[in-house]
């Protein structure tokens, strides 16, 4: 005979995961806000609403991403496109946007920080100090740049972003 003695399981974190791809062009951007947005709001199996504060600024970062796709990468070609990943957990949001590669064969560069009058290059500045964790990776098919927000409940004063008061 097997006797078998309980034990108590370490609960696993419930993932609610969605992807969308869109058509590579400036009027997907707002078409990715909305999307996001709605995605968020929902209340999904082992994850509540995210906070609004929260959405806010997954709403903004995407959208740095997102125009990023269509400015710097082969998606703006005609028949181009690119998805938007979005994993979230109980108190954690990771968002994603793969696009079809870097149109010069190069990932842009950041501008420097001192760089005031520059037309264009702040958008991943933004992503890196207003997100909890992000990064990229590259590969032949494309490129794939993501942030990840964490909060510890809907008080903006426990929420990691510097606001002006």
């Amino acid at each position: 005979m097997i006797a078998a003695r309980p034990t108590a399981l370490e609960p696993v974190p419930t993932t609610a995961a969605s992807m969308r791809e869109f058509p590579g062009d400036h009027e997907s951007v707002p078409e990715v806000r909305s999307w996001v947005q709605r995605e968020l709001a929902k209340a999904r199996p082992g994850c509540s609403a995210v906070p609004v504060d929260v959405a806010h600024l997954a709403v903004l970062l995407v959208s740095e991403l997102a125009t990023n796709a269509v400015r710097h990468s082969d998606s703006f070609r005609t028949g181009g496109m690119f998805a938007v990943h979005l994993e979230r957990q109980a108190r954690h949001v990771r968002v994603a946007v793969k696009d079809e590669g870097p149109a010069e064969g190069h990932l842009p560069a950041m501008v420097h920080l001192d760089d005031d009058v520059a037309d264009s290059g702040r958008g991943l500045r933004i992503v890196a100090s207003m997100s909890t964790a992000h990064g990229y990776h590259y590969e032949p098919s494309g490129t794939t740049v993501y942030f990840e927000l964490d909060w510890t409940d809907c008080d903006p004063d426990h929420f990691p972003v510097h606001r002006a008061r």
